[in-house]
């Protein structure tokens, strides 16, 4: 938490808001979103940055999504299943540890995961399909590749895009669509990147490609939480809990003889499977994807921590309540 809050002090203590050197020596390896917020607040709080105020942009953060992800699924869904998704959400044992905290998780997971909504209300509006961007995803995009860099942009173009090719929509429609969006989200990213290697020069651009692309491909110069891929199973189901429980109890009752009768139909098990994808509520059909798709990027890279999948928690807590 210090090594995040102390940026913030740098920037008020400095006057630099875009690249300043802390103890003397480093720069920060990380976009400054969550320095931003801290520093504001310090900077209402008359220059002080307390411990309070280090950790009130990830419980706000946790708040607003919770908030936002329970009006939507309330209007697509249905308001039972709004409040208890939103409940399960909060009381996640991961999601409500990083509420809490001062650490740049919840404020990404914040835009990725709104953004991820802003993109499903364009889909539903237009469930033919459309050539247009959406703004609003555009611009919370915008403030993820601040927080934490390109995968702020990229988890949500990547849902997004395979949600509309499942349900049917023109491919170049499709393309030209999420990519503008993807493109237009990387503007205001790109103005402070620029200002921040014209301040930090090599050093800076060596440390933001390591930090993005180095942790994705595994050729970081030192190791970062390498793990295998079941790692990711165990914290999600830690990282549920006590919601984890839930589920196990209810694997007795669950309805397998129709899933049994369902698996030893005529059909291919693959077009069976399909005809059951596209049967789905377009909702529970988003969160199907954004749960899987996520978790089974970060399955990906050898680094691995708990928090990359907070993303997957309000889409998880969704089938928790189904």
């Amino acid at each position: 938490e210090p090594r995040e809050a102390v940026i913030a002090v740098s920037m008020l203590n400095s006057g630099n808001w875009v690249l300043p050197v802390t103890f003397g020596a480093e720069i920060p390896y990380k976009p400054p979103m969550l320095a931003w917020c801290i520093a504001l607040l310090g900077w209402l709080n008359g220059g002080v940055v307390t411990e309070f105020l280090s950790r009130l942009p990830s419980a706000l953060a946790a708040v607003v999504m919770l908030l936002v992800g329970f009006r939507l699924f309330a209007r697509y869904a249905s308001v039972n299943r709004a409040v208890a998704m939103a409940l399960i959400t909060a009381g996640c044992f991961e999601f409500f540890r990083n509420g809490t905290i001062c650490r740049v998780d919840m404020l990404v997971t914040m835009f990725i995961v709104t953004a991820l909504y802003a993109f499903f209300r364009q889909s539903a509006r237009h469930p033919e399909g459309t050539w247009m961007p959406s703004i609003w995803a555009v611009l919370l995009m915008s403030g993820g590749v601040l927080t934490k860099g390109p995968v702020g942009m990229l988890l949500p173009c990547m849902v997004v895009f395979v949600y509309r090719l499942v349900r049917g929509n023109n491919f170049w429609k499709t393309v030209v669509s999420v990519g503008v969006s993807a493109v237009l989200s990387l503007i205001l990213p790109a103005m402070w990147y620029f200002a921040a290697y014209n301040q930090g020069g090599e050093e800076f651009l060596r440390l933001a490609v390591e930090e993005n692309f180095g942790r994705f491909t595994g050729t970081m110069s030192y190791e970062s939480h390498e793990n295998p891929a079941w790692y990711n199973l165990l914290t999600l189901a830690y990282g549920c809990a006590p919601y984890t429980l839930i589920l196990l109890m209810s694997i007795p009752f669950l309805p397998w003889k129709r899933a049994v009768a369902y698996l030893s139909g005529g059909r291919s098990l693959f077009s069976r499977f399909w005809g059951w994808l596209r049967g789905l509520e377009p909702i529970t059909l988003f969160s199907l994807l954004a749960a899987v798709l996520i978790f089974a990027f970060y399955c990906i890279p050898k680094s691995k921590r708990s928090v990359y999948l907070l993303p997957v928690y309000p889409f998880v807590a969704y089938f928790i309540t189904l």
